[in-house]
């Protein structure tokens, strides 16, 4: 005889099943009240575009396109996978991450965003370094380049070498401390299978690759440059529109993307008094740690066919940007600069 069977009721809340739909349209909600923003207000749009262009022909491409073109070359040529003896160890015994790491870390901070996170997962895919160790040098190693921060940040910027110089050692520094803080305790996953070796390649071979795979690579960066900062320039002006602080639209500006906030924090640093310079200073070194939503984007798009978490990733880099500021407040306190 068959019984009826009674349903069992949803354990799901109406709260939780209007949660995850709001959460599941957010992101096609916010691209049509995008397109109606560059449809209705055309002047702030087209306006962001021209100086993010002038950006990246003035800024990106002389401080960033050939340590790009550079580092893919010194890692095409093999160099990419060494452990660089004391040097690796040291960064091991600090970070918790494999030796073989530091050469990531090493390139990726002198070439600039978004190598690091590149050569990190290009170790993973050669079976250099294990998936937890790759997961934790992706945040770590994905920093501004030399280049960029001095020339680009400081001296187009700021019109002081000095101030990018300072910048640039914070940013290092701050990636290393939040390595440590984070993993220092953890012991590096050792890899034990073994590799085949290098395919070897010739200088004329890995500099056509290196040269190709810059420039698509630099197309991104700029595209993502033009994106956000046009999200920039209406945040900066519904600030104005509702007479909001300049520091409120000036924080929010700094998660955005690093290019475009570094560029309007510099303009409005001379707007107030010394304090107010100071805070937009600040700003600034943590722009530069947290290097911005764009970056993280493109960082996610990479890792996407490796099934790579990027929890550590983002834990990574906010703690990066928190402990750039303040080595940076530090700075400015002793140094009154």
């Amino acid at each position: 005889m068959n019984t009826l069977k009674i349903p069992e009721k949803s354990s799901i809340s109406p709260k939780t099943s209007f949660f995850a739909a709001f959460t599941d349209f957010l992101p096609l909600i916010t691209a049509i009240i995008f397109l109606f923003l560059l449809v209705f207000l055309p002047d702030i749009s087209g306006k962001s575009v021209r100086m993010s262009l002038n950006t990246c022909y003035f800024a990106l491409l002389p401080s960033l396109f050939p340590f790009m073109v550079c580092g893919e070359i010194i890692f095409s040529l093999g160099c990419g996978s060494l452990s660089f003896g004391f040097a690796g160890k040291v960064f091991e015994k600090f970070t918790g991450i494999n030796e073989k790491g530091f050469s990531v870390f090493l390139f990726g901070s002198l070439c600039g965003l978004p190598t690091g996170s590149k050569y990190a997962l290009t170790l993973y895919k050669n079976g250099a370094i294990s998936k937890s160790d790759c997961e934790k040098l992706m945040g770590v190693s994905n920093n501004a380049g030399l280049g960029f921060v001095v020339a680009g940040i400081g001296g187009a910027f700021f019109g002081s070498l000095l101030f990018g110089a300072v910048l640039y050692v914070c940013q290092v520094t701050a990636s290393l401390i939040t390595a440590h803080l984070l993993f220092g305790k953890q012991a590096s996953v050792s890899v034990t299978k073994t590799l085949p070796p290098p395919e070897k390649k010739t200088f004329f071979v890995a500099l056509t690759s290196a040269v190709s795979d810059a420039s698509v690579n630099f197309v991104k960066i700029c595209g993502f440059v033009i994106f956000f900062s046009t999200v920039s320039g209406f945040v900066g002006y519904f600030s104005q529109t509702f007479h909001l602080p300049v520091l409120f639209s000036a924080t929010l500006i700094s998660f955005f993307e690093i290019t475009g906030a570094c560029s309007s924090l510099a303009g409005i640093a001379t707007e107030g008094s010394h304090v107010f310079a100071c805070c937009v200073n600040i700003l600034t070194f943590f722009a530069v740690g947290f290097s911005g939503i764009s970056v993280h984007f493109q960082t996610c798009s990479l890792a996407s066919e490796f099934n790579i978490s990027m929890k550590k990733y983002f834990l990574t880099k906010l703690l990066s940007g928190v402990i750039c500021a303040f080595l940076g407040a530090i700075f400015f306190v002793v140094s009154e600069f």
